[in-house]
């Protein structure tokens, strides 16, 4: 379980990664937020129907 939360806290830093190289605070694209928005919803989604599951 602590894998799967490490592996998608990579994949939510990813899109981050070139802001945080840059110099000073970069803001994302539009696009990249609203990715990263989606990815956290289908994680969060995730996590409850397992939660559920195991039950």
């Amino acid at each position: 379980m602590k894998k799967i939360l490490s592996i998608a806290t990579i994949i939510l830093t990813l899109p981050l990664s070139p802001a945080i190289a840059g110099d000073g605070i970069v803001v994302p694209e539009p696009s990249t937020l609203l990715l990263l928005g989606a990815a956290i919803v289908a994680l969060g989604i995730f996590l409850f129907w397992k939660s559920k599951k195991g039950k």
